[in-house]
């Protein structure tokens, strides 16, 4: 199988002060950075070439709370000036980009859909949304928990403005919403051992909050102009590589409402042939994130902890380097497109039989509150459905002293020798061993 390179462009968070000084001299930065300058002075952004070439500008925190739009465009522009230094200092070839949130517009500018001054255009055009049409006032957190335990603990905790923005690893989520509902969140994952991390970003992403902004930036790039691919590009949001730039164009709008896919979109490309990922920008995040994803690939990440040249030698040894042409020669391939990512379907409550609802339903309320109390848990974590041991982190041990003391408090006896708490696994099923104790599953 042809094993593939991938450049991977990040989004929000991925930006040091000066970490382009060493490349000023390069023509081709140069001439990206004034480019993209200039670009942000016609939409009022002051320069974001001294924050890449100089060590003592202002820090990514001073940018994110008092010149986001500029730090966006600095984010691109690192990105951006990433690849040109792989690509024509080091002879890079890539065969597919991979964008992270708005990481996706350097994908597309380094992928030939935009020039440099057009994908700049388009980052300013998506700040300007932001900021004229501005969701509510909050953010970004990231949970160390897998996507699937984090959407229960939404659902079953009442957050209905908070969302899922990014599933980056198996056990790395991040949540976007109002500040109120990320502090009461932010509670909840710490009682349960796993407490988040505020990212540094200005606005809330990836919710449909951003509905309005996602409007505006709709209806302002119509008219950018796009240029035919001339390498492949695969969206980690619409999970499938865009077949032309106007399709690309048109889906960024809705980036700002859907969440981004990455562990996914790692491991589809992977299992496709894709086997170094690549990082253009001022850090390794992503990197970092793609070998957490799948076993036994290989990272570059230019401000990595191994020089570049050696990281780029071991690509060189493993698979001698490819042409531009033979790149793209690859651009019209396409995978069938996945469906879009919908919100997941609430699990059937095995409580709601209709002949004991009310008896039931008042158990499973009663089960919550005692074992919540018990737990040291906030009590909106349980809902009949939330597993103890995947969803809740309850160990076998305290998932046993549980099934006792349910046992002693409903009279239901000694529990058979050889019961399985396994086979207790919610709140639900401890229910109907009470109200059906013939019918218990015993070993």
């Amino acid at each position: 199988m042809h094993k593939e390179i991938v450049g991977v462009f990040p989004g929000q968070g991925s930006y040091a002060p000066g970490r382009l000084a060493e490349f000023a001299d390069e023509p081709a930065v140069r001439e990206i950075l004034e480019i993209t300058d200039a670009v942000g002075a016609a939409h009022g952004i002051d320069p974001v070439s001294s924050l890449l070439l100089y060590p003592d500008a202002p820090g990514i925190d001073v940018l994110a709370q008092n010149a986001p739009e500029r730090l966006m465009l600095a984010i691109f522009a690192a990105g951006t000036t990433g690849h040109a230094i792989l690509s024509t200092i080091h002879g890079v070839s890539f065969d597919v980009f991979l964008g992270h949130s708005f990481g996706e517009i350097a994908a597309l500018t380094a992928a030939g859909a935009f020039t440099v001054e057009n994908g700049a255009r388009v980052l300013c055009l998506r700040s300007e949304a932001l900021r004229s049409s501005p969701p509510p006032p909050g953010g970004l957190v990231a949970v160390p928990l897998p996507a699937d335990r984090v959407e229960h603990l939404l659902l079953g905790g009442g957050f209905h403005r908070l969302e899922i923005a990014a599933v980056n690893a198996p056990r790395q989520s991040v949540v976007s919403g109002p500040d109120d509902e990320l502090e009461r969140f932010a509670r909840i994952t710490a009682a349960l051992g796993a407490p988040v991390s505020r990212l540094p970003s200005p606005y809330i992403f990836h919710n449909r909050l951003c509905e309005p902004a996602a409007r505006a930036f709709a209806e302002s790039i119509a008219s950018v102009a796009t240029q035919p691919l001339t390498a492949r590009v695969f969206s980690s949001v619409e999970n499938g590589f865009y077949p032309d730039s106007e399709t690309a164009r048109a889906a960024l709008p809705g980036h700002l409402t859907r969440p981004v896919r990455y562990l996914d979109a790692v491991r589809h490309l992977n299992a496709h042939g894709a086997d170094t990922f690549v990082e253009c920008g001022t850090g390794n995040i992503l990197t970092a994130l793609a070998c957490r994803a799948v076993a036994d690939v290989s990272t570059v990440a230019m401000f990595g902890e191994s020089p570049l040249a050696s990281q780029l030698e071991k690509i060189r040894t493993a698979a001698p380097a490819r042409t531009s042409e033979s790149a793209a020669s690859g651009t019209a391939r396409t995978v069938n497109p996945a469906p879009s990512v919908q919100p997941p379907a609430k699990q059937k409550d095995i409580s709601s039989s209709p002949e004991t609802d009310l008896d039931r339903d008042r158990l499973i309320a009663e089960l919550c509150s005692a074992y919540a109390d018990h737990l040291g848990y906030p009590e909106e974590v349980f809902t009949s459905d939330a597993d103890l041991e995947a969803d809740l982190g309850v160990d076998s041990l305290k998932r046993t002293e549980l099934l006792r003391w349910t046992a002693d408090k409903y009279r239901l006896g000694t529990l058979p020798e050889g019961t399985r708490t396994g086979d207790y696994p919610t709140v639900a099923a401890i229910a109907e061993l009470i109200l059906r104790p013939g019918e218990a599953q015993n070993v």
